[in-house]
């Protein structure tokens, strides 16, 4: 059986309506081949994260809480326009995005701390939007 890779960019990643459109394309092609699916980031999701990373070397620990709320937020929002059930979407939030989130500040604090970052926390960061 041949495998098909499919990718998707961030436009195609930027709201629920646009993901939902991805999965139907990946669910068709499913029945006839194998299928990879590899997704980018929301839109606009990775050059936040860059932002983020030079916020923290400039040690600007506000403005990173306050941005990382946002990209919170609009995670939560997608996510919720998928799952109606206000528990589930809960429980899924909880055990799958809080970790990341979590996760996500800690490198950003530790990059602050320091002043600066390596290229092994600036990939480990921008690899945040993929995962999300």
């Amino acid at each position: 059986m041949n495998v098909v890779i499919q990718k998707f960019g961030g436009t195609s990643m930027g709201c629920a309506e646009s993901i939902t459109q991805c999965a139907q394309i990946v669910s068709a092609a499913h029945s006839e081949q194998s299928i990879v699916a590899v997704v980018s980031a929301m839109s606009g999701v990775t050059d936040e994260l860059f932002e983020l990373i030079d916020l923290a070397m400039r040690q600007k620990p506000k403005l990173i809480a306050a941005r990382l709320n946002t990209l919170y937020q609009r995670h939560r929002n997608v996510l919720g326009e998928f799952i109606a059930d206000q528990l589930e979407l809960e429980e899924i939030w909880e055990e799958e995005f809080v970790p990341a989130f979590k996760r996500l500040r800690i490198i950003l604090t530790g990059i602050s701390y320091v002043g600066d970052a390596t290229d092994k926390s600036r990939v480990v960061v921008t690899a945040f939007g993929e995962r999300l």
